[in-house]
């Protein structure tokens, strides 16, 4: 009588290997993934910080220029761009839109600001640009309009 041995099952060295290769492909998922998340957290925030800067532009935007210069926006050197010298504007007192529920960062890594200058020199028949910038950590989104 003969007797056969099959073999049956596998060896240590082909676990191994397997879960060697099992280990690399589930940590390359998992990096992708947490990237992912990134990345959309990322996309969510500049979609926020770019909404409440228009908002706030859309604020200041839908007053005249009258109630403009009420608020402290001047025409002078330092806000002149035609000058040499420009140093940002006339900071506007506003109150921005809340940061709750947004997904920012709260407060004092996330800022909204309004600056009003004169891109063309000063002059009574010249538009005021208004400029809405949102700070939010490191980044930040800006957005631009004119007033006459």
């Amino acid at each position: 009588m003969v007797v056969r041995h099959t073999e049956q099952g596998f060896t240590i060295a082909e676990m191994i290997v397997t879960l060697v290769v099992m280990s690399v492909f589930m940590g390359l998922l998992f990096q992708m993934y947490m990237a992912g998340i990134s990345q959309q957290t990322a996309v969510a925030r500049r979609a926020a910080a770019n909404d409440i800067a228009i908002t706030n532009l859309k604020k200041i935007v839908a007053r005249t220029s009258s109630l403009l210069s009420s608020s402290g926006v001047t025409c002078k050197s330092s806000n002149d761009m035609t000058s040499g010298s420009y140093t940002g504007g006339s900071t506007i007192t506003f109150t921005g839109e809340s940061l709750t529920g947004t997904g920012l960062p709260p407060s004092p890594t996330t800022s909204q600001t309004l600056k009003a200058s004169y891109p063309r020199g000063c002059g009574s028949t010249m538009p005021i640009m208004i400029e809405s910038k949102v700070t939010y950590g490191s980044d930040s989104v800006t957005h631009v309009s004119y007033v006459d």
